[in-house]
């Protein structure tokens, strides 16, 4: 009766350390993104140095890398030795953006492909379905747009003329106002533009509002290095 006790007291003392754990860093990642980055950093020394192999501790360092290269082989270090850890559906998705947002339309496709498979209940799963179709979609209209550039005569730019950086592209308006919620969060003026690519209506998350192409691409790296991703400057209507 006594090693039965214990038991169920272990049990209950190491389900509350996760639970506590899990909080932690659930909260620590809604500070991301809050756009408090640096007292999410200032966190992570004891994190690591506490719970070095712990999942959810390695997507926050996922999280809080510029590189994200660097970040993907973390997240993919995650689904692969943590597949069943809460935090292995996030790190899939992550990797999925990440494709997605770089313009890398066949692995991203792959990506996802094995996203559905292994993680068909996750509530990531339908934006990160968008993002790799809004990729594609980008990919087409990024293409057309080219051809027709380079077959117009150019344009003398005037003063109503302003520039943004187009950090997504997604074909539902709530997937987007997802993603321009997250960077108001980091304190990027964020806006949602409708763009017709291919006879449909997508919805364009672009950050900033410059006046002049120059201003967009002199900002290209800052927001690039606090979105994580990669944005193309945007003329807006």
């Amino acid at each position: 009766m006594k090693k039965i006790i214990i038991i169920l007291l272990v049990l209950f003392f190491t389900n509350n350390i996760i639970y506590c754990q899990s909080e932690r860093i659930s909260s620590l990642l809604k500070l991301v993104a809050q756009g408090k980055i640096e007292e999410v950093r200032a966190a992570m020394p004891k994190l690591l140095a506490d719970y070095p192999n712990e999942p959810g501790v390695l997507l926050l360092q996922g999280v809080l890398m510029e590189d994200g290269l660097r970040a993907v082989k973390i997240y993919k270090n995650i689904v692969k030795n943590y597949p069943n850890s809460e935090w292995a559906d996030d790190a899939q998705w992550r990797i999925v953006q990440f494709y997605g947002v770089i313009g890398d339309t066949l692995e991203a496709k792959k990506e996802l492909e094995f996203f559905r498979k292994n993680y068909p209940k996750s509530e990531f799963l339908a934006p990160a379905t968008d993002v790799v179709q809004s990729s594609i979609s980008s990919a087409k209209y990024d293409f057309k747009s080219k051809i027709n550039t380079e077959k117009a005569v150019p344009k003398t730019q005037t003063e109503n003329q302003r520039w943004g950086l187009q950090v997504g592209l997604y074909s539902t308006k709530s997937a987007a106002e997802y993603e321009k919620k997250r960077f108001l969060g980091m304190k990027l003026r964020t806006e949602i533009i409708e763009k017709e690519v291919d006879g449909e209506i997508k919805y364009a998350v672009v950050i900033g509002n410059y006046s002049s192409k120059e201003s967009a691409e002199a900002a290209k790296k800052e927001v690039e290095k606090k979105c994580e991703c990669t944005p193309f400057v945007f003329q807006k209507e």
